[in-house]
């Protein structure tokens, strides 16, 4: 929920996504959708920021490139013992 400015509730600055999802059994979220969701932070002025620990997992369920699985994120947090 993106919330409407109102001085009585924070106003929705930042939308965290995991990728992959570990608690969804390591599922990988599909470019289609980091797509979307960047445009709908872009329209909202909201940051994006991805909890890539397992990001180069990602990159190779979907056979791309880990630059172009990373692109979408304002930020992006990587663990390199995973």
């Amino acid at each position: 929920m993106i919330r409407a400015p109102n001085v009585h509730h924070p106003y929705t600055r930042l939308i965290v996504v995991e990728n992959t999802h570990n608690f969804m059994g390591g599922r990988v979220l599909p470019l289609a959708y980091t797509d979307e969701l960047r445009v709908l932070c872009d329209k909202h002025r909201i940051a994006l920021h991805c909890d890539g620990a397992r990001l180069w997992n990602a990159a190779v369920a979907l056979k791309e490139p880990l630059d172009v699985v990373a692109k979408p994120y304002d930020t992006l947090c990587v663990c390199l013992s995973k």
